[in-house]
């Protein structure tokens, strides 16, 4: 069975020095063409710390809008410590995977090589 993936990527929402990196590394995956169309989960942790950044702040930092012309994405708020968030996060995911998937599948017209 091939599986159809996944990227995920975990944020601390308390490190503001480290958004511009993620960013960045955001802008690398959306700009390769080996990833193209590929869901991305964006984990936005430890929302339980003074400072945490809320998710509609970290969407503006992260310029996550851009992502949507290349992947479909979803960001969940968790604090993995306690595991909260998690299960709907990874739920988030595997529900844009069968999206993605049935995309790619429509896609393709049958007869062609």
């Amino acid at each position: 069975m091939i599986m159809f993936p996944g990227i995920i990527m975990v944020v601390d929402s308390c490190d503001y020095e480290r958004l511009d990196e993620v960013r960045l590394e955001l802008t690398k995956i959306a700009k390769n063409n080996d990833t193209l169309g590929v869901p991305i989960l964006i984990v936005a942790n430890k929302q339980d710390l003074p400072g945490a950044r809320s998710c509609a702040e970290l969407e503006r930092s992260l310029a996550l809008h851009e992502l949507s012309a290349t992947h479909p994405w979803v960001l969940v708020p968790a604090i993995a410590l306690i595991g909260e968030g998690l299960f709907e996060a990874m739920n988030s995911l595997y529900e844009l995977m069968l999206k993605a998937k049935k995309a790619r599948s429509k896609s393709k017209s049958p007869g062609k090589k």
